[in-house]
């Protein structure tokens, strides 16, 4: 959850050549099955955590279908090149986690696509959560890394306390035959975003621990640039952060996610109780996301 003042400063984060081609650049659908595991996070100029979740294996052994369900971060950073790639995508619906606030401090270029439509699916009540959260960093208010550990812990506990409606209507659009291929995402890829495909994984009845390795996953693919913005964030600041305090909030922890599922045991009983009860995913539903997802060999 990262606002502007967190971002890196141009479109190519680390500073970096371009990258290939949009052509050129591979669609992990589209290559050879022992290639698409090292595309998972695709190639983009801008975006650090664009990520097929294909090729997991649930616990039958039946994996998830490549090039269907995407998840990232900010698309505001997309480069001219980034677009013709994207558009090679053929993604039909895009999920906004993001605030009002947020998408008008970094509209998505993606916005402008005719064949793509975005939803705009708010978590966190006016982004009062986000906002609160940088207000209290720069202020100096909040520099005990212990208090931003537990307002990230909190804020999972909201994903099911109190926006577990928008995740069940996030999953009525996963059913719908129009909006697929389809893309979700938030600011930083990595906590909305994280805790959506969390969901995803455990309807699809993926093991936990493949569910956290891909929760994780978030913290090496954005490690160069994370750096990136710590400095940036201290530059603008003209102070010092400890880094235990910058890593709380701009990276996961599995303990993060873990205070999700928590809460989900306690007001649920179980991650199948929380399916069905809190996120409307009866029956026929979850056996037509077991259809709609999973490859069939």
């Amino acid at each position: 959850m990262l606002d502007k003042n967190s971002q890196d400063t141009d479109q190519t984060p680390l500073a970096q050549a371009p990258l290939a081609q949009a052509e050129a650049r591979p669609i992990p659908a589209t290559t050879d099955k022992s290639e698409r595991e090292k595309w998972r996070c695709l190639p983009f100029d801008g975006p650090r955590n664009f990520r097929d979740m294909g090729g997991y294996l649930n616990e039958e052994g039946k994996a998830i279908k490549w090039g269907v369900i995407y998840r990232a971060d900010r698309l505001s950073a997309l480069t001219d090149a980034d677009m013709d790639y994207f558009k090679r995508l053929n993604i039909r619906k895009i999920i906004d986690f993001r605030s009002d606030h947020e998408r008008k401090e970094a509209p998505s270029r993606t916005d402008a696509l005719e064949d793509t439509q975005t939803l705009w699916m708010e978590v966190f009540e006016g982004g009062a959560f986000v906002e609160d959260m940088w207000r209290s960093l720069f202020s100096g208010d909040l520099s005990d890394a212990s208090h931003m550990h537990d307002m990230m812990r909190a804020a999972n506990r909201r994903f099911v306390s109190h926006h577990h409606n928008v995740f069940a209507d996030f999953f009525k659009l996963l059913l719908e035959d129009e909006n697929i291929p389809l893309l979700f995402h938030c600011m930083g890829g990595k906590d909305r975003t994280g805790f959506a495909a969390a969901m995803i994984l455990s309807a699809l009845k993926v093991p936990e621990d493949v569910i956290m390795q891909d929760y994780l996953l978030t913290n090496t693919l954005t490690a160069s640039s994370t750096e990136i913005r710590k400095k940036n964030l201290r530059d603008r600041l003209d102070r010092d952060i400890s880094d235990d305090l910058l890593d709380a909030v701009m990276k996961v922890q599995a303990d993060y996610l873990q205070a999700g599922f928590e809460t989900i045991h306690e007001t649920y009983g179980s991650v199948e109780g929380f399916l069905k009860e809190g996120l409307g995913l009866g029956v026929s539903e979850m056996d037509e996301l077991h259809r709609r997802y999973l490859a069939a060999d």
